[in-house]
């Protein structure tokens, strides 16, 4: 039987094939750990809910509480979110390892540049990305991400005013959360500043 000659890449260079196959290779990890991350921050979102529901619920159980109880009942809202911040920094690195892992393997093809961006990574980060997305997505994007933050802020203002009530417990609590927030927004700026760039 005749053997069939291979297809030439458009790379001529020696070693490419195997460096197409691993950069591949390296593509669909990437590309499976962002989606994997997307699953495991909808279903972490869902757990926050979830007992935010729960708590507004038992909310006349709660002076019943000890005044440090009452303090740390919005804590899972809080470990919850922080853990999605971590997510969200942590997919927007993956993201800019699948950029550039793409970049890589376009050079090996003879896709035109003016349609590279509208495949793969590159075409995601026209809708998630607030720098690149239309007005409509960025509102969106903004609301997705301050909106929850907000509730979980007002809600533990709520409980430390109402139940813990002003003293020195009250603004030794608030002094804590509010150490929390400015973790939290430090954590978004690096996130923001390191985000993909296409």
């Amino acid at each position: 039987m005749k053997r069939r000659n291979n297809v030439p890449l458009p790379n001529t260079q020696a070693g490419a094939p195997i460096e197409v196959a691993a950069l591949g290779s390296m593509y669909q990890a990437e590309r499976s750990e962002n989606v994997s991350l997307l699953n495991t921050n909808i279903a972490l979102l869902g757990a926050v809910l979830a007992y935010a529901a729960a708590s507004v619920a038992f909310l006349d159980k709660v002076p019943q509480l000890p005044r440090v109880a009452a303090g740390l009942v919005p804590i899972p809202l809080w470990v919850g979110m922080l853990y999605s911040t971590v997510l969200v920094a942590l997919a927007g690195r993956r993201g800019s390892s699948a950029l550039i892992v793409e970049k890589a393997l376009f050079s090996h093809t003879g896709m035109d540049p003016k349609k590279q961006n509208q495949v793969g990574s590159k075409a995601g980060e026209y809708i998630v990305n607030p720098t690149l997305a239309p007005w409509p997505y960025r509102i969106i994007i903004a609301v997705v991400y301050v909106v929850p933050w907000v509730l979980v802020g007002l809600y533990t203002t709520h409980l430390l005013v109402t139940y813990v009530r002003p003293g020195t417990l009250f603004y030794t609590m608030a002094t804590a959360y509010a150490l929390l927030l400015v973790l939290v927004i430090t954590a978004y700026y690096r996130a923001f500043r390191d985000r993909p760039r296409p």
